[in-house]
């Protein structure tokens, strides 16, 4: 911090850290070029939106500072370059309280050519209001930006579709979510599907959102991330787990996806009809509610080009007691492989995989125990290599798929596919 060639506590600079006079006229007074504004612990007012739209180096950084707009504001607080050139924002350590009623914000909207990073910022108190929260673009194709720790656990109100954290088509750098909790929000934690841009989802926990927890579309990577739905949600009507929007080249890799809740469901990993190619490996997925599949890759809306690549799934495990419908489900697919697959769905009449019109497809080294059919071929062709499936126990319903397989093979209970 301290190589930034004027450093501003703002306390000292006549700021009021007792939340009873606005802080927006020192931010206008003192920010500027390579210049970080320090916040000691205590409570900031802003009454309205503070935009520095052109800049390079700025930074905004706090010490258990908590801001808050008025009573039932429902505007932006910070804006930063949006449609002028700005480079080098670092904004770490706030907390924004929206726990007034009919209170909800944007606190930060950032459209950075290069060098975004924002680290430690949460948001306190239920979003009320008509207002998406947050807005990340990096505005230059060899910019990167990056978002850490943003801690965002208490949702908004199902009647407004308010979407946690935006992404925007004028995102044409790279943009990385790293280690953030976003939950309840009625559309959309994560919402980066419009991004020109890659956008990188690592680690964190993502639950209880509508519509998608985490969606994206190319090139994407959504990496050690945990999806979790445990509540049925009035109004929360489409909940989906990980949505891959459209384009290709999209890796899902080392997630857990729970989905042991929902009030209305189309999948816990869901590939849309504009999505082209994806990979989903070493991934988990738990499903406990009925007629929702852990998987399902929709029929695709335009023709694929010739040659393209179909989906990959490599060590994917589906567990659960969700009866009804199919664990995994392709839709005029082709030619996808399927290697190192274990399921096991107690729940009834609960099928395996099950490939609609979809043709040229590989299954092999996988382990299928369901209480329905554990492939279902409608004008289908798949080859099979090592295919072991049976039927499921209700019994068994809270064991893991590698848990069961393991003791499936120590006692030759399980039947060989072909």
């Amino acid at each position: 911090m301290e190589n930034y060639g004027t450093v501003v506590d703002v306390v000292e600079a006549g700021a009021d850290p007792n939340g009873r006079e606005p802080i927006n006229p020192i931010l206008e007074e003192h920010a500027g070029d390579d210049t970080l504004l320090v916040f000691p612990r205590g409570e900031y007012l802003m009454d309205g939106i503070w935009q520095l739209r052109e800049f390079e180096r700025f930074g905004i950084v706090g010490d258990g500072a908590v801001v808050r707009p008025p009573d039932g504001y429902s505007g932006y607080l910070f804006g930063f370059g949006i449609n002028d050139r700005a480079v080098d924002l670092h904004f770490e350590g706030i907390t924004f309280d929206i726990t007034a009623p009919d209170t909800g914000i944007r606190p930060l909207h950032a459209s950075i050519e290069d060098r975004l990073y924002v680290k430690d910022v949460t948001v306190r108190g239920l979003h009320d209001t008509d207002q998406d929260s947050f807005r990340f673009d990096v505005t230059s194709p060899d910019g990167e930006g990056v978002v850490e720790n943003l801690r965002m656990p208490d949702g908004g109100v199902p009647q407004y579709l308010i979407t946690a954290c935006y992404v925007g088509d004028i995102s044409v750098g790279q943009l990385t979510f790293r280690d953030c909790h976003i939950a309840g929000y009625p559309d959309n934690g994560i919402y980066a599907s419009q991004a020109n841009g890659p956008v990188h989802v690592i680690g964190g926990l993502y639950e209880n959102n509508n519509v998608s927890n985490v969606r994206v579309s190319s090139d994407a990577v959504i990496r050690g991330v945990t999806v979790r739905s445990n509540q049925r949600i009035e109004g929360f009507n489409n909940v989906r787990g990980i949505r891959l929007r459209s384009g290709r080249n999209i890796l899902v890799e080392d997630c857990d996806v729970e989905f042991s809740e929902v009030r209305r469901s189309g999948g816990a990993i869901v590939m849309h009809d504009d999505l082209q190619t994806a990979v989903v490996r070493n991934t988990r997925v738990r499903v406990d509610t009925d007629g929702v599949p852990a998987i399902i890759a929709k029929s695709p809306a335009h023709p694929l080009p010739d040659g393209a690549p179909g989906l990959r799934f490599e060590n994917v495990e589906i567990s659960g007691t969700a009866a009804d419908d199919s664990a995994i489900v392709l839709d005029e697919r082709e030619s996808n492989e399927l290697s190192g697959i274990c399921i096991h769905q107690s729940g009834a009449r609960r099928n395996g995989i099950r490939m609609i019109r979809s043709n040229d497809n590989r299954l092999r080294d996988s382990w299928i125990h369901v209480t329905g059919e554990p492939l279902v071929l409608q004008n289908s062709r798949t080859t099979r290599e090592n295919v072991t499936m049976g039927k499921a126990s209700p019994d068994d319903g809270n064991a893991s798929c590698s848990e069961l397989r393991l003791a499936a093979s120590r006692t030759g209970t399980a039947r060989n596919g072909g």
